[in-house]
């Protein structure tokens, strides 16, 4: 019996040893990856969570000391192949962060940028404007990723001098020109309401939507106004010709088609496909075989013109109204005086007639959210028909000269 239970201590106190051991082993590989790998990680992951929050460069714990990513380690030699490629990956995703202002910066260049255009020093005041409109302050990154850095872009100004050297002041004729829904309303009650000293028309007298070189060989006046007959010539006229960035322009015209009618389709808007062909009745009728050859075809003909012309972006006037209008005024020779009020007033043009509370505040957000998906959302067939379309050499030219993005 005595030499049973001495068999039985003996064994009980072997496993006993062994699991022990084995505890001890495993707890001790359990430190040894901590010290040498987890510090760093949970570095890393805070460093993260606190840039996620205040976009700030300098990372700061939470008891504002600096954290080093080579926390917990001996010396940065010491680190795994893995560990140092994570750090290099994070370096680069830091490095990219500095290089982009803060989402609350971005912000902020907007409402500087708002104050200036309204007029308003008070940004508490401004911002209750905004939110008593249920609207969103966009980002300005995402206005100049689409429209460029450079506000306004006004092409044909080498010429005004031309213009005002050349034609008489009683025989001007200034007006707008553009393909339907590009903000021609827009600018004519803009421009009547802020330069003095001109006679701004409604419309060039050959009809502001129709092709420009139909027009010049047709020798066409629109017949509804005596006064567009009594222009002689194509010389006493100086078309300020607006434009709109393409995929903002083809929403649009899914919404209201105007004189495009597409052909051999039973397709219901919005929006046919972009390989349909398309007829425009025009002053007369006049095939393309798809929207944005449209869109190429008409705006191209006004920038290759040879006689005075200005070239406006609809979008100079959503986000740099008063440099524009300057611009367009001082071109022509008159006086210009900036009233931000009639910016909030206007109908038309960036403006939904369904919608009369879409002011200025309500068209920065909408232009500045201009995405292939966005605009082409009912049709994958047309996302992909449109990005072989920009790759066209024409098409890309003209988006180069525009300062028109559509990544």
């Amino acid at each position: 019996m005595t030499y049973q239970i001495q068999r039985k201590v003996r064994r009980w106190f072997v496993l006993t040893t062994l699991f022990l051991t084995f505890v001890g082993v495993n707890l001790m590989t359990l430190l040894y990856w901590h010290s040498n790998f987890g510090s760093a990680s949970v570095a890393h992951t805070k460093k993260e969570s606190v840039l996620q929050v205040i976009g700030d460069d300098k990372i700061m714990d939470h008891d504002n000391t600096t954290i080093h990513p080579y926390h917990g380690s001996s010396h940065p030699t010491t680190i795994r192949p893995i560990q140092q490629q994570q750090q290099q990956q994070q370096q680069q995703s830091n490095d990219a962060r500095r290089r982009r202002p803060s989402e609350r910066q971005d912000r902020m260049d907007t409402l500087d940028r708002l104050k200036h255009v309204l007029k308003i020093n008070n940004t508490v005041q401004l911002l209750q404007k905004i939110k008593s409109r249920g609207d969103n302050i966009p980002l300005w990154s995402d206005i100049e990723r689409l429209y460029g850095n450079s506000f306004p872009r006004v092409i044909g100004l080498d010429k005004c001098q031309q213009y005002k050297d050349t034609v008489p002041q009683s025989h001007r004729w200034i007006a707008p020109a553009g393909l339907f829904h590009t903000g021609t309303n827009l600018l004519a009650s803009l421009m009547t309401n802020s330069c003095a000293g001109v006679s701004f028309q409604g419309q060039v007298p050959y009809g502001k939507h129709n092709p420009l070189l139909e027009a010049i060989k047709a020798n066409y006046r629109v017949p509804s106004k005596s006064s567009y007959q009594s222009v002689a010539d194509f010389s006493q006229i100086l078309p300020v010709v607006m434009v709109r960035h393409p995929l903002d322009w083809i929403k649009s015209m899914c919404h209201q088609k105007y004189a495009v009618s597409w052909k051999n389709t039973t397709d219901k808007l919005p929006c046919p496909s972009l390989s349909t062909p398309i007829s425009v009745n025009f002053f007369q009728p006049v095939e393309y075989h798809h929207l944005m050859e449209l869109w190429q075809q008409w705006n191209q003909q006004y920038l290759d013109y040879d006689r005075p012309t200005l070239v406006v972006r609809l979008e100079d006037l959503v986000y740099a109204p008063q440099e524009t209008l300057q611009t367009v005024c001082e071109c022509v020779g008159g006086t210009f005086h900036y009233n931000p009020e009639s910016l909030e007033q206007r109908k038309g043009g960036v403006e939904r007639q369904d919608d009369k509370n879409n002011v200025l505040i309500k068209a920065w957000a909408r232009h500045s959210h201009v995405t292939i998906d966005g605009a082409l959302s009912s049709s994958k067939e047309n996302q992909r028909l449109f990005r072989e379309i920009v790759k066209d050499t024409k098409v890309q030219k003209l988006l180069d000269t525009l300062q028109y993005s559509v990544v």
